[in-house]
């Protein structure tokens, strides 16, 4: 295993759990139900990055991109979420947690995209 992939999936179980203990520190009156969706849909990209550098099946060009992948998404999810934990927004501070999983996700997905073609048009 390259130095790069554990170093990316050291990145992706760091940024679930930090990502994870900001979100409960943010959720003081959360209501169970929300909260338990919010930790599946906050800890999301993270599991999705951590699948993609482990599994075998993939090409090591394309785990070698989830693994800078991961390592981006990690240190920009906690940034926002630190942001918004320790100085909220007045109004709807869901937001921030509903929308960094999605735009990791895409991002995620974009990236993977346009690598898998790269890797095609080098054909």
């Amino acid at each position: 295993m390259s130095a790069l992939r554990i170093v990316g999936a050291v990145a992706a179980i760091i940024g679930a759990a930090v990502s994870l203990v900001l979100l409960l520190i943010a959720s003081t009156h959360t209501p169970t139900f929300l909260l338990v969706m919010f930790i599946g849909w906050v800890a999301l990209p993270f599991v999705v990055l951590a699948a993609g550098i482990i599994w075998n099946r993939i090409s090591d060009r394309i785990r070698t991109v989830f693994s800078a992948t991961s390592i981006v998404i990690t240190l920009a999810s906690i940034g926002v979420y630190s942001y918004f934990t320790f100085l909220p927004l007045a109004t709807t501070p869901a937001r921030s947690w509903l929308l960094t999983p999605g735009l990791s996700l895409m991002i995620i997905v974009l990236v993977s995209v346009f690598e898998l073609l790269r890797h095609r048009a080098d054909r």
